[in-house]
């Protein structure tokens, strides 16, 4: 979600991961022919999002 807005992921799209000193960033990506996600449970509540590492700096 952003703000209150429910989104879905594309390719290209950063995904931040913010420890206690840390910030790790992934890119989203589409592999192969394969989307950029894909819901991974049957009731649609969960997305498998496929990422590259891209990045590790200071919190």
């Amino acid at each position: 979600m952003l703000g209150s807005e429910q989104v879905t992921p594309k390719a290209g799209d950063r995904i931040t991961e913010t420890g206690d000193t840390r910030v790790h960033e992934y890119e989203v990506m589409s592999p192969g022919d394969e989307p950029a996600w894909r819901y991974s449970d049957p009731q649609r509540r969960t997305l498998r999002v496929h990422t590259k590492f891209v990045r590790t700096g200071a919190a």
